[in-house]
């Protein structure tokens, strides 16, 4: 059985909020914010991947609650 990670996003005007969760919902990180810029998604990807390869997640879903301007970048 592969292990997932699901990526819960909150999206604001300016940055979004993340937080990942395992298989049985439970949390693995402390919610983090990213701004909504090149060196935000930049520092995101490598976020994304170190708690990949910290909690042994083989595959990631995201969830995205948007009611922001996330779509601008």
């Amino acid at each position: 059985m592969m292990n997932s990670g699901y990526v819960g996003i909150d999206v604001s005007k300016g940055y979004s909020d993340f937080v990942i969760l395992n298989q049985e919902l439970q949390v693995l990180t402390k919610p983090v914010q990213f701004d909504d810029t090149r060196d935000g998604h930049q520092r995101l990807i490598r976020w994304l991947g170190r708690c990949m390869a910290a909690h042994k997640l083989e595959r990631i879903y995201a969830g995205v609650e948007s009611t922001g301007g996330f779509e601008d970048n």
